[in-house]
């Protein structure tokens, strides 16, 4: 469900059309989270690391309203709820990507993620599924391989109508702690830096739970 803002009465009217005057509103971010209890507890539970803190990030999102707002057709919408979109490396080493649905529950997650996730895994599937004509998605994308400061995220061909973009990279020790890299892009005229610091924070709690 998504609920159309009326901007003349919206409180983030100036922003939004302040930053609707650049030819592209996104701003891009990289930061750290601590995974150790993550690492911990995924080991402990015999579950995927990837869809533990996966599920993290989704919540995380979900919880912030500024990172539910979309710009289509020249009109704002929040969405009640968005779903993850993450491609999946296949057997052959290419990608499926797929739409996993949201629930706050993690077990609830698992079984519907799973099933879908090792179809992607054998190959069965589109290479971007059907999440380019969907608004209602965070796209999240798994980087194990290395570990990264800065990244730059891909420019889409309306950036007006973007939706938010992460990427997560190797976890590394550092300190005593498990650090993992996150790059996000999102629109500056439904996001700033005080709502970027919110998911991160919501992040960190569910990775600590």
């Amino acid at each position: 469900m998504k609920q159309l803002i009326d901007i003349n009465c919206w409180k983030r009217q100036e922003e939004y059309l302040f930053f609707k005057t650049f030819q592209s509103p996104l701003v891009g971010v990289t930061a750290a989270v601590d995974c150790s209890k993550a690492c911990r507890k995924a080991k402990e539970t015999g579950v995927s690391l990837a869809m533990y803190y996966l599920h993290a990030a989704l919540v995380a999102v979900n919880r912030i309203e500024d990172f539910r707002y979309r710009e289509e057709d020249g009109k704002v919408y929040l969405y009640d709820r968005v779903d993850l979109f993450t491609p999946i490396l296949t057997e052959e080493k290419n990608y499926r990507s797929v739409a996993l649905k949201y629930e706050e529950d993690f077990q609830k997650f698992l079984e519907g993620a799973v099933p879908v996730v090792n179809e992607a895994k054998s190959g069965i599937g589109q290479a971007h599924g059907d999440g380019e004509n969907r608004k209602d998605l965070v796209l999240i994308s798994v980087n194990p391989w290395y570990r990264f400061t800065g990244i730059q995220l891909s420019d889409p061909a309306r950036p007006h109508e973007a939706i938010p973009i992460f990427t997560f990279g190797k976890i590394t020790p550092e300190n005593g702690r498990q650090m993992m890299p996150v790059a996000l892009r999102v629109n500056h005229g439904f996001v700033d830096g005080y709502h970027i610091g919110c998911f991160l924070n919501e992040f960190q709690q569910m990775l600590d739970r």
